[in-house]
């Protein structure tokens, strides 16, 4: 018997958030554990003093082959833009395209201050995080664009995101959805599938 209900079915899939773990032996054999048990993902989120994001997402690819490695959430004010770009671009090399890149706003106050940051107030925050978020794509995609008419064949093998499989898939925080609609439709531009 089918039933017909004229919904699109879409393939759905777990991530496991590793929120606590700070011990390095303990986070490589969770990731080895998630990855032989079936998870898709493994999320790691972007707070002080827990260990530092980009390089425990290293250490997982290292000890994994198919698991995708998620920032859950970076917070937009701990990296300049050009910085979060080139650190995303090199993760997304070294691990053959399985970065899943998560950034939002910011909301802990306290890891503000153990950062020496200012905390302003959310609206602030959220303002400034589409236009971080379409820096760090421009320079992402300008990192890899050729350079025309100045004889280059506009490939060069020292640049990080030239040698990248793809751009990194981004996520974002808790966030108003005109701002998630303009990340899109900015995203597409980039694309060229506007």
């Amino acid at each position: 018997m089918t039933l017909k209900l004229g919904l699109t079915v879409r393939p759905f899939r777990f991530g496991l958030q590793a929120a606590r773990v700070t011990d390095p032996a303990a986070w490589t054999e969770l990731a080895r554990l998630a990855e032989s048990s079936g998870y898709s993902s493994l999320m790691i989120p972007d707070h002080l003093p827990r260990l530092a994001t980009f390089p425990s997402l290293m250490a997982a690819a290292a000890v994994t082959t198919s698991l995708k490695l998620t920032t859950y959430v970076l917070n937009q004010d701990f990296r300049p833009p050009g910085i979060l770009a080139q650190e995303a671009a090199t993760v997304q090399l070294f691990t053959n395209g399985r970065l899943e890149l998560g950034i939002g706003a910011g909301w802990a106050e306290r890891e503000y201050v153990q950062a020496g940051l200012t905390y302003d107030p959310a609206a602030v925050r959220v303002a400034r995080l589409l236009p971080r978020l379409f820096a760090s794509l421009r320079t992402i995609r300008a990192s890899g664009e050729r350079e025309v008419g100045r004889g280059s064949t506009g490939h060069d093998p020292h640049r990080v995101a030239d040698q990248a499989p793809r751009y990194p898939r981004w996520r974002t925080g808790t966030c108003t959805t005109r701002v998630l609609a303009s990340l899109v439709r900015a995203t597409k531009q980039m694309r060229g599938n506007a």
